[in-house]
């Protein structure tokens, strides 16, 4: 999550949040990768909401560029990263465990949870 929010706070929100659509004209695989870097803090600082908005329109970007070999290499590395589990984790994919709803988190436990 820090990782993401360093992403979010000093690449994204002042210098290319606004300036997107051209970015990614010019380098779209860094740009698609620091899109989907940024998503873990746009959910736990802003909203879901804003995460799955984020998370669709860099998929549909990176869906509009992938003929270029720089982007298939990134998609192709976020099937192997935590990337693949975004859809199901913020509802954007649905899947059963057997035909219920159970959902499995994994995160790390704060230190003051651990402490004896």
């Amino acid at each position: 999550l820090q990782r993401s929010q360093e992403f979010l706070y000093t690449i994204y929100l002042p210098k290319l949040s606004s300036a997107v659509e051209t970015a990614i004209e010019v380098c779209p695989a860094p740009v698609l990768e620091l899109l989907m870097d940024c998503i873990l803090a746009l959910d736990a600082d802003y909203s879901l909401a804003e995460a799955q908005q984020v998370y669709v329109e860099t998929v549909g970007m990176a869906a509009r560029k992938v003929k270029d070999p720089n982007v298939q290499q990134v998609v192709q590395s976020w099937r192997k990263d935590a990337v693949y589990t975004y859809p199901l984790l913020m509802g954007l994919e649905k899947r059963s465990c057997y035909g219920t709803n159970v959902k499995i988190f994994v995160y790390d436990v704060p230190e003051y949870l651990i402490r004896s």
